[in-house]
């Protein structure tokens, strides 16, 4: 775990502030033992975070787990409920996305509240084979479909378990007879990830017992190859720094660099505009358009973003100036 934070992902700890983000299962106790463990030799500090999402009636057993553990190795743990199903209710949204935004907004506000600069979390190889596949089926390119990042400075997070397959974590749990608890949730079939988790997952460990070690060597090259395209996207089309609902690429700015890099400028540009994963296929009919000379056809997005190919360029536009060309 050390040398995969130092050297891999370029992390220094020493003199940073963690909070851990701790549900009470085995991989986010045994990340809470070890950064227990290296803290001294690594001289960082440590607070312990756990969100009970108010969907089960025995989720007080979970906080009660993290409680006695931190409690043993004398870390301070910040606790919370939240009513997820309600917030689910209020937003229109599944339970999935709903817990994933309370957990984000609980664990950001504890790092504030702390002063720490990261929050480190307990995902592991088994869950980074499942965002791949969630990611091919999605329909993301590459390098997303390497998988999540091991560290994500704008949101602050960091996964230093990441390459880590969870039969180890499992272990180490054991052996150690920390408190975990397994969530019955995991098992819910109603839930995406939990059908990849529990049928998908198996079929692709089955033809391939090596599987997991086949997943981490894709995500190692996605970031090779991220890093590359961030260097080359330096080098592309800027996007305009005013604020407003439409925006220009230029076509000579676009001529000059590789498709690939059209691609992302033009991923770029609709992720400015609005939320949501632009449409591969859009995105490349798109292209075929700018590349053929195509001027006057017109494309849509995910948040009714408009997209048309005029001489100037491409002109990318929010709906309340979709009606406005440069």
């Amino acid at each position: 775990m050390e040398r995969f934070v130092a050297e891999t992902l370029g992390i220094v700890l020493s003199g940073t502030r963690l909070v851990v983000a701790c549900s009470g299962g085995p991989d986010s106790m045994a990340l809470l033992a070890m950064l227990h463990a290296l803290r001294v030799r690594g001289g960082f500090s440590l607070v312990a975070a756990h969100l009970d999402h108010g969907l089960r009636p025995d989720a007080a057993a979970d906080q009660a787990a993290v409680a006695q553990l931190c409690h043993h190795l004398d870390i301070q743990c910040i606790s919370q409920r939240m009513d997820v199903a309600a917030l689910a209710a209020q937003q229109r949204m599944g339970l999935e996305e709903a817990g994933r935004l309370a957990r984000q907004e609980f664990l950001a506000r504890v790092r504030s509240d702390h002063g720490a600069q990261w929050i480190v979390t307990g995902h592991q190889l088994n869950d980074l084979a499942e965002d791949q596949l969630m990611r091919q089926l999605r329909g993301a390119g590459w390098p997303a479909l390497g998988g999540m990042a091991g560290c994500d400075a704008a949101s602050g997070v960091l996964r230093p378990l990441l390459l880590q397959p969870k039969a180890a974590l499992l272990e180490l749990a054991s052996t150690l007879r920390l408190p975990f608890r397994n969530d019955p949730m995991n098992e819910d079939p109603r839930f995406f990830r939990n059908r990849i988790r529990n049928t998908i997952l198996p079929l692709f460990l089955a033809e391939n017992p090596s599987y997991l070690s086949q997943v981490a060597g894709l995500w190692l090259l996605a970031q090779l190859d991220a890093r590359h395209f961030s260097m080359a996207m330096d080098a592309a089309p800027a996007l305009p720094d005013h604020g407003g609902t439409s925006l220009l690429l230029p076509a000579t700015a676009l001529r000059s660099v590789d498709a690939a890099i059209r691609l992302r400028c033009c991923k770029r540009a609709l992720e400015r505009l609005a939320l949501g994963a632009p449409q591969l296929e859009t995105l490349l009919a798109l292209e075929a358009a700018f590349t053929a000379g195509r001027i006057g056809a017109v494309f849509h997005f995910p948040g009714r973003v408009t997209a048309r190919v005029l001489s100037q360029g491409l002109h990318f536009s929010a709906p309340d100036a979709a009606a406005t060309s440069p």
